[in-house]
């Protein structure tokens, strides 16, 4: 399974969409969940350590977050506020 999400010129995904992959593939498989916070581990960038520190700054302001996520994944939300993922 390839985690490369960068966009062209070589952009890479947000700490929000990284969020947000993170919290799909846990509902998909723990393993998949497992392999991809590996791949961002090893990518000696930070970006695994900056993407922890915004997951518990918005999972602390909205302990519920998870939970709105897949209610909007399973159409139980028609609308999702992106606000909530506002890493500020």
């Amino acid at each position: 399974m390839s985690y490369i999400d960068g966009f062209c010129s070589g952009l890479r995904p947000s700490v929000v969409n990284i969020l947000l992959k993170t919290y799909r593939l846990e509902r998909r498989s723990k393993e998949q969940l497992d392999e991809y916070i590996n791949f961002l581990k090893n990518k000696n960038d930070g970006e695994y350590d900056q993407f922890l520190k915004y997951k518990r700054f918005v999972e602390t302001r909205t302990p519920n977050l998870k939970e709105i996520y897949y209610e909007f994944l399973d159409g139980k939300r028609t609308d999702l506020n992106y606000d909530l993922f506002a890493p500020i």
